[in-house]
């Protein structure tokens, strides 16, 4: 899967994220900012590994990240269901955002 860079798809320019914590909430809030994306729209991050399997980012990951780790992302707009009761035919869904990172 290729992952367009952050803020521009269309060029190969990395650009400098400064996490102010070593969390996967402040990574990923600063990496959506960045891209120019309101971060309470954002649902989830995943990493795309080598293999191409997708997990979850969290603490532990960010912690043992290298410093000024080379990433490529991408951002894709997700539907969310509401609360409704399975058994409802109707279901309002909102959307949200999912940060996806490859390194």
């Amino acid at each position: 899967m290729h992952l367009p860079t952050a803020v521009d798809p269309s060029n190969d320019l990395y650009y400098a994220i400064y996490a102010p914590a070593r969390t996967a909430a402040s990574l990923s809030r600063s990496i959506i900012q960045k891209m120019g994306y309101d971060p309470n729209n954002l649902v989830r991050t995943t990493i795309i590994n080598k293999r191409g399997l997708h997990l979850v980012l969290d603490d532990e990951v960010v912690r043992e990240m290298l410093d000024k780790q080379d990433m490529r992302v991408a951002v894709q707009e997700i539907e969310i269901p509401s609360d409704a009761q399975e058994h409802e035919v109707s279901v309002d869904k909102h959307t949200g955002l999912e940060l996806f990172l490859a390194f």
